[in-house]
């Protein structure tokens, strides 16, 4: 899937995978790209099945709306 193609729902989940990688992943040279990949994956799960995507996504475009220049 391309990201160009993706729901609003499906970009902000995406989001969640990245900034997993960035915060786990940040400097690893050990752990194998399976294993980087499942746990990014697996908070981008935990993450989205706890938040409420579409109320996530509602506040950033509220966010966007509101202070466009900022974001």
């Amino acid at each position: 899937m391309s990201i160009d193609n993706a729901t609003e729902t499906e970009k902000i989940r995406v989001t969640f995978h990245e900034l997993a990688h960035y915060h786990l992943h940040g400097v690893d040279t050990y752990s194998s790209i399976h294993i980087k990949e499942m746990e990014a994956e697996m908070i981008a799960h935990v993450v989205s099945s706890y938040y409420s995507l579409d109320y996530v996504n509602q506040w950033i475009n509220h966010l966007l709306e509101a202070n466009p220049e900022k974001l």
